[in-house]
């Protein structure tokens, strides 16, 4: 149950950064995260990358879908939008490609 309530807590904050375009210390509350053996979930990494989809963070953004693949997390839809949203914000195509054929993997 703290496991879950950490992961509450931290994306509860890394949506309020997202807010308030400060991306880099949503990305410092990941860090804390594993610094403090929170595990980030779903709903965490889905934020992280909206928030660096918002703040134009394409290569953040593309991280974040790495490290929840990496984690074994099922991946939803609305993360690899995200994914190719801020690939399309920084002008990053092939990004977006890649991202579109990971999702073609994963159905």
């Amino acid at each position: 149950a703290r496991d879950f309530a950490d992961s509450v807590t931290f994306s509860a904050a890394i949506a309020a950064c997202g807010g308030g375009r400060q991306w880099r210390r949503a990305l410092q509350l990941l860090i804390d995260m594993h610094s403090l053996r929170a595990e980030p979930n779903i709903t965490t990494f889905s934020t992280l990358l909206s928030v660096c989809e918002k703040a134009h963070q394409w290569r953040h953004a593309l991280a974040m879908l790495e490290h929840a693949m990496a984690a074994g997390l099922r991946l939803d839809i609305i993360m690899y939008s995200a994914a190719v949203s801020a690939s399309e914000k920084g002008q990053q195509w092939e990004c977006a490609l890649h991202t579109l054929d990971l999702v073609g993997r994963s159905s």
